[in-house]
């Protein structure tokens, strides 16, 4: 499996959006602790007759988007607009960035949420991975 992986130490946005691409909520990135999106693509055999090398290729590709954020209960935080997501939407659309006009725009499915993890005397910290659907784009 060929494998690229992007960690966004200098994110400055995460904007999320619902499956009909209307903004939902506004930039967290003053929230997000950190992003790893990850893509990757299975190798395929595509040796035939005649090889005396096995031959490879790539197949597939898939990927994942992993946030870790600071939960708050602010009725504008991260935890409402997260709850909203797991409640009334399958897909969401994500636009990260890093401040220099680099970053990436794609789709995840809303396949789980951990609305508390904490501890004493720790900071309610969430992180999440999310499949993604379909192709992620370079803006």
């Amino acid at each position: 499996m060929s494998r690229a992986r992007v960690h966004m130490n200098h994110l400055t946005e995460l904007t999320l959006f619902n499956d009909a691409a209307t903004p939902v909520g506004s930039d967290i990135s003053s929230q997000t602790r950190s992003l790893t999106l990850e893509m990757s693509a299975d190798v395929r055999d595509r040796t035939t007759l005649g090889n005396s090398w096995a031959r490879k290729g790539r197949g597939i590709k898939s990927g994942t988007i992993q946030i870790e954020f600071f939960v708050d209960f602010d009725v504008a935080g991260i935890n409402s607009l997260f709850s909203d997501f797991w409640d009334n939407q399958e897909y969401v659309n994500f636009v990260v960035e890093d401040g220099n006009g680099e970053g990436y725009s794609g789709t995840f499915v809303m396949a789980s949420w951990a609305p508390f993890n904490g501890a004493v005397d720790a900071d309610n910290i969430a992180s999440l991975t999310f499949e993604l659907d379909g192709p992620v784009t370079a803006l």
